[in-house]
């Protein structure tokens, strides 16, 4: 997601959750919002670009991996106000458990770092950010099928 501080209004945005063998795949974003935070890939939708478009994109532009599969996980509201209570982030993430066609990674210069974690490491985790770790602990069975 680009540093879009202080919108008119909300923001869309996707995000991928990608599990192999019971564990997701994290990056730890280089750029805000969020920046040096563990998150699943994702980003803004471009006008005129379908959600769907938008998480293929975004996953392919940070890990340079095709996914095969989504489907609809869950919609989180991202809502960030500054000292003076003003919204600066406002973003509404579609998040999708997406099955990517290989796990052979490249990460871009978006990316700090990229690591498989279990659920229960992941959620332990202080830089973990919220949405991810909402979303997470709602939806625990995307640990246990895969496909």
């Amino acid at each position: 997601m680009s540093g879009k501080s202080y919108p008119s209004q909300p923001i869309p945005a996707v995000g991928a959750f990608i599990i192999r063998d019971g564990k997701i795949l994290l990056i730890r974003r280089a750029y805000e919002p969020c920046a040096g935070k563990w998150s699943v890939p994702g980003g803004t939708i471009k006008l005129g670009e379908t959600t769907i478009d938008a998480l293929k994109r975004e996953v392919f532009e940070e890990l340079g991996v095709k996914l095969k599969s989504m489907k609809l996980l869950d919609i989180y509201d991202y809502i960030s106000k500054d000292e003076d209570g003003k919204i600066k982030y406002h973003y509404v993430i579609i998040d999708f458990l997406a099955n990517p066609e290989s796990f052979e990674i490249t990460p871009s210069s978006e990316i700090l770092e990229y690591k498989f974690f279990t659920r229960d490491e992941a959620l332990r985790m202080v830089d973990l950010v919220s949405s991810v770790r909402v979303v997470m602990k709602k939806h625990p069975e995307i640990f246990e099928n895969e496909g």
